[in-house]
């Protein structure tokens, strides 16, 4: 096996007139360094809404780069220390381009690569009958999923048999053997992908990457299998990135503070590609659908565009979108009490869809049912209350702010969105249950609560379940692979209808070998027993064993003791939560603490609470480091300045407060079982409690917060802006 090491650009737009690579090639160990010219002229893309203008982006670049860290070659060798050294001698020709004069791309002129106004109810009407119009504006800046994984693959072609093998770290591997497939010239059924043990995802490794094609295209053009790893700083900047857009808002309001009419105004930063899975739609488009949320408004507009640039290309992170959707809203939604002078839970509950209201359709179509906004919010209002009077007053020199996020979350998809996948479950002799499916685990535990789906469906114990997914020529197709809060609703579903099929041919064969109605035979802790009896009849191993050599079986009975099902979701499910923090800031020297968070959520029926609490609690952390932490800053001139984890600060222990959980359970009637996904919920709702409890705390001095993260340098400034008298109360 040999490793490959990228040539990336260190520009962020040129043209690309020559690769001079004879000095690498002279490296002890370097075998290749194939550049655009040495390999087939690959391009990803696709187009996921009519109005997208589609980009293709080149697995490595022909005559123009981008962004900085675009790939221009690949360097194979022996190993990584000759691979690096080698990339560091290629000498790149560039021919700087002036971005401001030409388009990144002929066909779009302007550089918009989407742009849709839409409107739901008379939205002028509401603004010409309000009392009070509140607007407001916000900036989340760019952000990354950072997984503790980063990026990687092997790919080993077999010349004689035509087959590509390829070892990845990917969230939807049926996607990337598809995407593959497409890219260099194989059909899907000579690619097979393997997946181990993965670190981490939250989004970033949803896309088929160009450097997983290129490593695979230099495997196949080597005839040897090609290892690719990247490195931290390859991750930060060249991995992509997400959030990044602007929102401006106004909120129109009667007397009675009833939520007339809401304007939203967003600009998205789609970096140098629209991506190869339009996934530049994830952040300012989704956020426009996101930001009603929960609210009875009564009408609502949004005008959404969103331009290239030339910076590495936007692609899904945990809460895409509705976590500057709902940022945006929830400090808005804190404005407006403030200047009506009520308090910010009355509001709220003033304009929240409650109970007595569902089913309803939001503003923006989405069908309600089984939610309980009111009652997350106000369990999570009562609780804070009691903690808050157990709470000392702030230390001298601190403000206490108190934050407010409410979210509504969309998982499983629904009609309109593929989104179902299959899962097979077998019983084998020895009476244990292996269960297979597409979906890799990335870290949430979906072999645990798989494997409890499949026993309790089976009526073995927990420990007779093994899982596997980790193989694409195994696996049943997966159409969405790990991602949008999608797992326990579609796989789970899969497992369960599988496993069901399973235990009916189970008690069927049963039914025959003991003389008795399927309806009087039971299994549990895998043994078969008969309604209203002490004593098992006999084992299910025994059952099987019997059952598959047909022994006392009619003719035409052949069981397999196996099946496989699919599941889709009918409609799409919502999740909702609230979240409560209060905060200490210290406007002297910018410094936050955390003091309280608490939280209320709804994801339906729990098959595991304690991996619900462990998924939500880590995305309240990522919320932590969205709302006061991490941003990564390209200078002027579009160079990224944000290198290592010295520069893009990620939330640490010492960042954190136990977060204390109610679960109330509202069953879905769409999804088996009644389960919601909740993977993503933590991260929206605690990102905006957070932010919105330093808005609080802000707002006491007079300034108000308009952009995520508040980091301390920013915090102190504009305390400094707006308190002066503060600042001055002791020498700097």
């Amino acid at each position: 096996m040999s490793v490959a090491v990228f040539i990336r650009s260190d520009l962020p737009d040129a043209r690309v007139r020559g690769i001079d690579v004879s000095s690498a090639l002279g490296v002890p160990g370097v075998e290749a360094i194939l550049t655009a010219n040495d390999l087939p002229r690959a391009t990803l893309w696709l187009s996921k809404h009519p109005n997208l203008k589609v980009t293709r982006q080149p697995v490595l670049a022909v005559d123009r780069v981008r962004f900085v860290g675009e790939p221009l070659g690949i360097v194979v060798a022996e190993n990584r220390y000759a691979a690096d050294d080698a990339s560091e001698l290629v000498v790149v020709d560039y021919e700087p381009v002036d971005g401001s004069k030409i388009p990144l791309f002929d066909h779009i002129p302007d550089n918009i690569v989407f742009r849709e106004t839409k409107q739901w109810g008379e939205i002028d009407n509401a603004f010409s009958n309000a009392t009070k119009i509140v607007s407001s504006s916000f900036r989340n800046a760019r952000q990354l999923a950072c997984p503790l994984e980063a990026r990687g693959c092997i790919a080993s072609f077999d010349p004689f048999s035509r087959e590509l093998m390829v070892w990845a770290s990917t969230q939807v591997p049926h996607r990337l053997r598809s995407d593959l497939a497409a890219a260099v010239g194989l059909p899907e059924s000579r690619i097979r992908i393997v997946m181990q043990d993965i670190g981490g995802g939250f989004g970033q490794k949803i896309p088929t990457h160009v450097e997983e094609v290129a490593v695979a295209l230099a495997s196949m053009k080597l005839g040897k299998p090609v290892k690719w790893v990247e490195d931290r700083r390859e991750n930060l900047v060249a991995a992509p990135h997400s959030r990044d857009q602007e929102i401006k808002l106004e909120l129109a309001l009667n007397d009675s503070c009833e939520f007339l009419g809401l304007r939203a105004v967003l600009v998205g930063d789609a970096g140098a590609y629209s991506f190869n899975s339009g996934t530049c739609l994830t952040e300012a488009y989704r956020a426009a659908q996101a930001i009603p949320g929960g609210y009875k408004i009564g009408a609502y507009s949004y005008d959404v565009t969103i331009r290239l640039s030339n910076k590495s290309p936007i692609a899904p992170y945990r809460g895409i979108g509705d976590v500057a959707g709902n940022c945006a809203r929830e400090l808005l939604i804190d404005k407006a009490a403030r200047e009506f002078g009520v308090d910010r839970f009355e509001l709220r509950e003033r304009n929240i869809i409650r109970s007595e209201d569902l089913p309803s359709n939001s503003i923006v179509g989405w069908h309600l049912s089984d939610v309980s906004f009111l009652e997350t919010m106000s369990v999570a209002r009562r609780q804070f209350a009691c903690a808050l009077r157990e709470m000392p007053p702030p230390p001298e020199g601190a403000i206490r702010g108190i934050g407010i996020g409410n979210l509504v979350e969309a998982s499983g998809a629904g009609p309109g969105f593929q989104s179902h996948d299959a899962a097979r479950v077998v019983i084998d002799r020895e009476g244990k249950a292996t269960i297979t499916f597409g979906a890799p685990s990335i870290g949430q535990g979906i072999e645990t609560t798989m494997a409890q789906v499949a026993a309790d469906s089976l009526g073995l114990e927990l420990d007779d379940v093994a899982v596997s997914w980790t193989d694409s020529a195994h696996a049943p197709l997966s159409i969405g692979g790990t991602r949008a809060s999608r797992t326990a609703i579609i796989i789970g579903g899969a497992v369960g209808r599988a496993a069901q099929a399973v235990k009916q041919q189970v008690l069927e064969v049963a039914a025959v070998l003991l003389q008795a109605s399927v309806n009087d035979l039971v299994i549990t802790g895998g043994k078969i027993w008969r309604v209203g009896e002490d004593d098992p009849k006999m084992s299910v191993a025994d059952l099987v064993r019997i059952g598959l050599l047909r022994t006392g079986l009619p003719p035409g009975m052949e069981p397999t003791f196996e099946a496989t099902k699919s599941y889709s979701s009918e409609k799409s499910s919502f999740s909702n939560a609230s979240v409560v923090a209060a905060i200490l800031v210290w406007p002297e020297t910018g410094e936050v603490q955390l003091e309280r968070i608490i939280a209320a959520e709804d994801c339906g029926v729990m098959i595991n609470p304690m991996i619900v609490e462990g998924q939500f609690v880590g995305g309240v952390v990522q919320g932590i480091g969205m709302a006061l932490l991490e941003q990564f800053v390209y200078d002027e001139n579009d160079q990224p300045i944000t290198g290592s984890f010295m520069d893009y600060a990620l939330p640490t222990a010492k960042d954190t407060v136990e977060v204390e959980m109610t679960h109330i359970i509202t069953p879905s009637s769409a999804n088996w079982e009644g389960v919601k996904g909740m993977g993503e919920g933590g991260c929206i709702a605690g990102a905006n409690a957070v932010v919105s409890a330093v808005a609080d705390a802000l707002a006491q001095l007079g300034a108000e917060v308009d952009s995520m993260p508040m980091t301390r340098m920013k915090i102190w400034s504009m305390s400094k802006l707006s308190a002066p008298w503060i600042l001055s109360r002791r020498p700097t």
